[in-house]
């Protein structure tokens, strides 16, 4: 035999034929891994956040004062995507609120919460990555820093 020849030439192949069935299958199992990378995607904070949560001196891991009688922090989110921090600081019977921040927060995925244009800025900052977890009446949240702070949603 020589090189070429007939006999040493591959024989032709025909193209693949795919089934009905095959392409039902695999656009099915593409629709379905879909699902489960959105579902991956969700927050765990959905339907949980919105509310205002009272923040203690204690849950910042602060003391009071001496000369008040408490002193918290309250942090609101709004079913309109809006957020906003203010201390609270009562003395004598007399209770004195002062803004600190407010801007806007995205939930993330798990529990991620983005705040971002915030006003004044914060450490510098007019936006920041969150971890919240929530629950019940409970939200734990890890800010970038590494602090831990505890709140209960105030009713």
């Amino acid at each position: 035999m020589s090189p070429g020849s007939p006999e040493q030439q591959t024989p032709a192949v025909a193209p693949a034929q795919v089934s009905p069935m095959a392409t039902t299958r695999r656009f099915a199992f593409l629709v379905l891994a879909g699902f489960v990378l959105l579902a991956g995607c969700e927050s765990n904070n959905k339907d949980k956040i919105v509310g205002k949560w009272k923040a203690t001196a204690a849950g910042f891991g602060e003391q009071v004062p001496a000369g008040v009688d408490d002193v918290y922090v309250v942090y609101e989110f709004t079913a309109d995507g809006r957020f906003s921090m203010a201390s609270v600081a009562t003395k004598g019977g007399q209770i004195e609120t002062k803004p600190l921040t407010a801007g806007k927060y995205s939930l993330g995925s798990g529990n991620v919460v983005n705040l971002s244009d915030l006003s004044p800025p914060v450490n510098g900052k007019t936006a920041s990555r969150e971890t919240i977890a929530i629950n019940g009446d409970t939200l734990t949240l890890d800010d970038e820093g590494g602090k831990k702070i505890t709140m209960t949603r105030m009713k």
